[in-house]
């Protein structure tokens, strides 16, 4: 599969950010400066546990 990279504008990313950050919420949040950190309990297992 070929991916093309582009650049996309920062306000666009900022606002599917913010997005994001809204409909898939973190059991526990805090904003870190510009960043906005989200954790929950555990640990993702499956195929994206990585062994």
């Amino acid at each position: 599969m070929i991916v093309a990279v582009t650049t996309a504008a920062p306000t666009r990313v900022a606002g599917l950010e913010r997005l994001a950050a809204r409909t898939w919420r973190g059991l526990e949040e805090e904003p870190y400066g510009d960043w906005l950190l989200r954790a929950a309990a555990g640990s993702p297992g499956g195929p994206t546990r990585g062994w």
